[in-house]
């Protein structure tokens, strides 16, 4: 009896075992596809570019909007909001403090142009989503402002890829 008991538990934990391996092999297969600028389709790159030349530009630093030298991005993300593509950037003011602030631009999926967003601070669902905003930027790719052209365009494909794709 002890027997049919200590086999029926192995048989189970082993089972157990094995799916969970499973499921985590194919949660992880997914998530952690990397994309690049060349991946993606025609319509995909003319976004990725309208992004780039908008944020870019001629500044080509990546800079804040008003202080175009002083506070480079340092982190992006593209993610959906009310199924709309945002496209956000962080500015980090530097020294260590946490401090920062965001661009935030949406994009029209249709023709790729890139247009302001601002948020309603009193619209009750525009506080929650500025407040997902920062969570979203946390998780954001890192952005170098000293890289390449294409390793800043791979950057941003993948960020969109992987809104894209989740």
């Amino acid at each position: 009896m002890n027997k049919k008991i200590i086999t029926i538990i192995f048989t189970l934990s082993t089972m157990l075992f094995l799916v969970g391996c499973s499921f985590t092999n194919n949660e992880s297969n997914g998530s952690d596809k990397n994309y690049t600028y060349n991946d993606l389709d025609e319509n995909q790159k003319e976004i990725i570019d309208n992004v780039y030349a908008e944020l870019g530009g001629e500044l080509g630093d990546w800079g804040y909007t008003y202080e175009p030298s002083a506070i480079p991005a340092s982190k992006i993300k593209f993610f959906y909001e009310d199924s709309k593509l945002i496209f956000a950037a962080f500015h980090d003011y530097g020294g260590g403090n946490g401090g920062g602030s965001y661009s935030v631009y949406e994009i029209d999926e249709n023709s790729g142009t890139v247009s302001g967003h601002s948020y309603d601070t009193l619209n009750e669902n525009d506080v929650l989503n500025k407040r997902v905003l920062a969570v979203e930027l946390l998780s954001g790719e890192s952005f170098d402002v000293e890289a390449s052209e294409d390793s800043q365009k791979d950057i941003l494909a993948n960020s969109y890829g992987k809104a894209v794709n989740e």
